[in-house]
């Protein structure tokens, strides 16, 4: 909608327009048409350019010519032009817009000082001529990519509250049996003492850590190694930040990551160390590869630890 004029423009395509127009428009503000055509009797190169150069390591690889500046001769009046270095002849098109200072300064004052035409009359307004059009065809390809993402993702919603079991979070909870069960089991839960552990929610049994785009899950009675991770990030050699996180896997081989400060951490570890006293908690490379290489036996291991259990896979 900021834009609309642009847009207008862009579909009406441009208006045939002569010196007369040009020099009302400078009186009467914006005009609703400042997509124009141009045609002078002769054009003049300026020798000023637009140049853009490439940069690496602060040393200069490219330098390419964008736009030149031409002097466009509408009868004893003068249009300055900014045109594509390759485009020729004596009609162009393009947006209607004021003269910056740099090229008053660099276009325009020579053809007074050089006296290029007896009587100079410049106009007031510049054409650029360097592609109006180019922006709006990336909006609308920009668009036509947004609104197809927006579709897929609204016939995803749909497809999902048609067929909640076919939802990627309704996928992870299939582990723990049917939907429905554990879907009450987590809403009970929910309802009774719950614990905030940065963005995690831990419940008696279950810990749900949400983020935008899913949901971690893990399930306390299945709990059987947890430990905490310090993960170090140095800049020039010094230690600029340290993160803190939990890191819990369940006996699926499941891996949940939790993030908070460093006594939150030890929190979280404490208390699931009170529900799950039979997990191992704790670091060593031994454990690593014990549960890298035989999660079965690691498992295995954990449940001779729980009273009352017979061991499962």
């Amino acid at each position: 909608m900021a834009s609309w004029r642009y847009y207008y423009n862009f579909v009406a395509g441009p208006i045939t327009v002569d010196a007369d127009y040009i020099s009302r428009v400078e009186h009467s503000g914006k005009p609703l048409r400042y997509f124009v055509k141009v045609s002078g009797n002769d054009l003049s190169d300026s020798g000023v350019q637009e140049i853009t150069e490439t940069e690496r390591t602060g040393i200069v690889t490219s330098r390419n010519v964008t736009a030149e500046y031409s002097e466009l001769f509408l009868g004893n009046q003068v249009l300055i032009v900014k045109r594509r270095p390759n485009d020729k002849g004596t009609s162009f098109a393009g947006a209607l817009e004021e003269l910056p200072t740099d090229v008053r300064f660099d276009v325009v004052m020579p053809i007074f000082t050089l006296q290029k035409i007896d009587s100079p009359t410049v106009l007031p307004l510049m054409l650029d001529a360097t592609g109006f059009r180019r922006e709006g065809y990336w909006a609308i390809g920009l668009s036509i990519l947004a609104t197809g993402l927006a579709t897929w993702l609204v016939r995803r919603v749909l497809a999902y509250r048609a067929h909640p079991e076919r939802n990627p979070i309704a996928k992870k909870l299939a582990r723990y049996g049917s939907l429905l069960d554990i879907s009450r089991a987590i809403d009970t839960d929910l309802m009774g003492e719950t614990k905030k552990f940065g963005r995690a929610l831990v419940t008696q049994s279950w810990v749900l850590l949400p983020d935008p785009y899913g949901l971690t899950v893990c399930r306390i009675p299945d709990l059987v190694w947890a430990f905490k991770k310090v993960v170090r990030k140095t800049a020039y050699g010094v230690t600029a930040a340290k993160l803190h996180r939990a890191i819990l896997y369940d006996r699926f081989g499941k891996k949940l990551e939790l993030q908070a400060r460093n006594n939150k951490i030890d929190d979280i570890l404490a208390f699931l160390a009170d529900r799950a006293p039979w997990a191992v908690f704790g670091y060593s490379a031994d454990l690593r590869k014990r549960f890298s290489t035989d999660r079965l036996g690691f498992v295995a291991m954990v449940d001779a630890r729980r009273p009352g259990t017979l061991a499962r896979n």
